[in-house]
């Protein structure tokens, strides 16, 4: 069995298998079903997920569901672990200590956790833009954007929220982001693989597309910016990291999210390996897969894939016979989402 099931992270981040996830997002996996087909087939003694949580394994043991074909709790524990955001914080501390010829082509300072809004106001005061990030969160969700002499109250509160809630907040170093990327892994029976690049597009956080093209053609756009061999060397190291730190406690793919940007006070062009780490299949490695199959009908970074929304019925059908865009799944007149090729 094939699950598309994008509530995965708003799952992960409430954590108990009695939550109920917002209509929207169910609506979504509803209307994309067998999306993820296209990255790994199922068969009849498996079940294949976007992602693996305490509310997807409670509603197949509602079903009837042998606990054979599940995940035990403790296998789930750690997916929701590693899914913390201390984890690409661990990473990226681990990737600094391996690299360190390219220490001067990454970002700093490093991204940290706290409990406490004067460590805040202290990180605003030192750095002037942050980004503030829950531990657990969907798809541009959980982030705030504050700039020194604007964390008003309603900041403030989220923070408390999120502290009480999630036991702590990330804060980060805003930067101007040139390219939004990321390096594609798969875990399997203790073994670390590299999956390929991803080349996508954010809006304040908000997961806006894919570009479907070779792994060759997106490091050459990623050499327009960064130092020769840099590429490989963060891969090497990520991979060199998760074997020691994935491998054993969880199997399957993974995606972890970097960024190049522009720091404002030098005008330097820098990498930060490590932004966030998706313990689950992600729409890059959709865009990977996609292209591997129908690159050769496709060109090479002449398309993309775009998650679409319309909020009638009928317009996402209709707008697709209009573009002529590819659907990855079947669109009917009760789609409000759909997942294309444009």
């Amino acid at each position: 069995m094939n699950i598309f099931n994008p509530e995965h992270d708003l799952c992960l981040a409430n954590g108990s298998p009695h939550f109920v996830p917002p209509d929207s997002a169910l609506e979504f996996g509803r209307n994309c079903f067998g999306l993820n087909h296209w990255i790994e087939e199922s068969s009849d003694d498996r079940i294949i997920p976007w992602g693996w949580n305490p509310y997807l394994k409670r509603q197949f043991q509602k079903k009837g569901v042998s606990d054979r074909l599940l995940p035990t709790d403790v296998e789930i524990a750690a997916i929701r672990e590693l899914s913390h955001r201390r984890t690409a914080i661990q990473a990226r501390k681990y990737t600094e200590t391996v690299l360190k010829p390219y220490r001067h082509r990454l970002t700093q300072p490093l991204a940290r956790e706290t409990t406490t809004l004067s460590e805040i106001d202290e990180s605003l005061e030192n750095l002037g833009s942050i980004v503030l990030k829950a531990p657990w969160s969907g798809s541009g969700k959980g982030l705030r954007w504050v700039r020194r002499g604007e964390f008003f109250p309603s900041d403030r509160g989220w923070c408390t929220r999120t502290i009480e809630r999630q036991g702590s907040v990330l804060i980060e170093k805003r930067f101007t982001v040139i390219q939004d990327f990321a390096m594609l892994f798969s875990v399997e029976g203790g073994k670390v693989r590299f999956a390929g690049y991803s080349l996508f597009h954010n809006e304040n956080g908000m997961y806006r597309g894919n570009l479907l093209a070779s792994d060759e053609k997106i490091l050459r756009i990623l050499e327009q910016w960064l130092a020769p061999g840099l590429t490989e060397a963060v891969r090497d190291a990520l991979i060199s990291y998760l074997s020691s730190h994935f491998a054993g406690r969880y199997d399957g793919y993974l995606g972890i999210d970097m960024f190049i940007c522009r720091d404002g006070s030098s005008d330097e062009i820098l990498l930060n390996p490590c932004v966030e780490i998706n313990v689950r299949m992600t729409m890059g490695l959709l865009a990977r897969k996609i292209y591997d199959r129908m690159g050769k009908d496709l060109g090479d970074g002449d398309h993309s894939i775009s998650v679409e929304y319309r909020p009638r019925f009928g317009e996402i059908s209709q707008y697709i016979k209009e573009t002529g865009a590819i659907p990855l799944h079947e669109v009917g007149e009760e789609n409000r989402y759909a997942v294309i090729i444009k």
